[in-house]
């Protein structure tokens, strides 16, 4: 698959150049500065790709370099949190380029493919018919009653969370029909290695992942104090979905080669799995 990677000089952009080389995809690399990708990425990396110098905020340039290389799919891993008082990037970077991905995929008569990196928060909250229904177990809530849903993000300050609900706002609000997205949903990533490499074969992930919910959320008896219980067991939780780097990068490439519909119009949770699970 021919894959435009926007961010490839951020922590997880530049591994995830070597992991979809690896899974055997066509890479470009749509960097602000082409000489900073340079400095990260070994020759060996370097030589496998095309750089495309642009903007990813500008839709007209990411619809250039997909154009004229024939991009059948985008991962978007550009941009950071920035303060609250400054200018959001995340939603200018995800606003342009699904808008990019959604005309070529009208031009073209087919929705491209495209994963977006989102925030843990933008999952819900995991009710216990939800962990009964991972175990294969009967939910014994009333039949034709549906539980009230609200995401992880909304038991956090608003500060901590809005520049990825602003993201999920943007790519939910567009038609499959228009664009087959995903929103990979992390928490803190960490590397599993200092630098990259070229990658002989596919180093493969570990992570534990569902839709819509975190994975094996953990139940704290905080949870039961009126008012803050709930928030507080988030916080408590929250180090536990830590994951690496590269096994968010290996999930991403993975999927995009194995081109399943799964994970389409999903948003995805991760944990690094445990002994036994």
């Amino acid at each position: 698959m021919r894959v435009i990677l926007l961010g490839a000089t951020g922590n997880l952009g530049i591994r995830l150049v070597a992991a979809l080389l690896a899974h055997g995809h066509q890479v470009v690399v749509y960097v602000r500065s082409p000489q900073k990708f340079a400095n990260m990425a070994p020759e060996g990396v370097r030589s496998r790709v095309t750089v495309f110098h642009g903007d990813a905020t500008d839709a007209e340039g990411l619809k250039t370099a997909i154009r004229e290389h024939h991009c059948d799919a985008m991962v978007d891993t550009a941009g950071n949190q920035v303060w609250p008082w400054k200018e959001h990037q995340l939603q200018k970077i995800a606003r342009a380029a699904s808008q990019a991905a959604v005309d070529i995929g009208r031009e073209r008569g087919v929705p491209m493919r495209a994963l977006f990196i989102c925030g843990l928060g933008e999952l819900e909250y995991p009710l216990p018919s939800d962990e009964k229904s991972q175990q294969g177990k009967a939910s014994t809530s009333p039949p034709n009653v549906e539980q009230p849903r609200r995401t992880i993000g909304s038991y956090l300050p608003n500060f901590a969370v809005e520049q990825h609900r602003e993201t999920r706002a943007i790519i939910n609000a567009i038609p499959l029909s228009d664009l087959r997205w995903t929103l990979v949903c992390i928490a803190i990533m960490l590397p599993l290695h200092e630098g990259i490499e070229l990658l002989s074969e596919p180093d493969p992930h570990n992570l534990l992942t569902t839709a819509d919910i975190p994975p094996a959320w953990p139940r704290r008896w905080v949870a039961r104090i009126p008012w803050i219980g709930t928030s507080l067991e988030i916080i408590m939780n929250m180090a536990g979905y830590t994951t690496k780097l590269e096994h968010i990068a290996d999930f991403i490439a993975e999927d995009l080669a194995r081109g399943s519909e799964k994970w389409v119009g999903q948003l995805v949770g991760f944990r690094e799995r445990e002994k036994g699970q």
